[in-house]
C-alpha cells in the first residue's frame, strides 16, 4: 500500500505519539498489574503465619493519632481492599 506521509508530516508525527501513548499505558499496565499481584502474594503469606509474628502484628497495626489536614494518604491496606475487589 502506497504510503502519503510525505505529503502531510504531522501525520506521521501524531501517529509516532499515539504509538509511543500505548507503549507507555501498556508498560505501566503491566506494572501495576505486577505490583498488585505481589502484594496480594505478600498478604496471603502474612495472614498465613501465626499470631505472634512480627509481620502480622504490623500489619493489623492501626495508628492511634489523627492524620493530618488535607487529603488522606492512601494506606497498605487499602490498596490490597482495592486489588481484591
Amino acid at each position: 500500500m502506497f504510503e502519503l506521509s510525505f505529503l502531510h508530516p504531522e501525520d506521521s508525527l501524531k501517529r509516532k505519539a499515539e504509538t509511543y501513548s500505548v507503549i507507555v499505558f501498556q508498560i505501566s499496565f503491566r506494572y501495576i498489574f505486577y505490583t498488585e499481584q505481589n502484594q496480594l502474594t505478600w498478604y496471603g503469606h502474612v495472614q498465613r503465619m501465626a499470631e505472634g509474628r512480627l509481620p502480622k502484628i504490623s500489619l493489623k497495626w492501626m495508628a492511634k493519632q489523627n492524620r493530618a489536614r488535607g487529603r488522606p494518604k492512601r494506606n497498605w491496606m487499602e490498596g490490597i481492599r482495592k486489588a481484591v475487589n
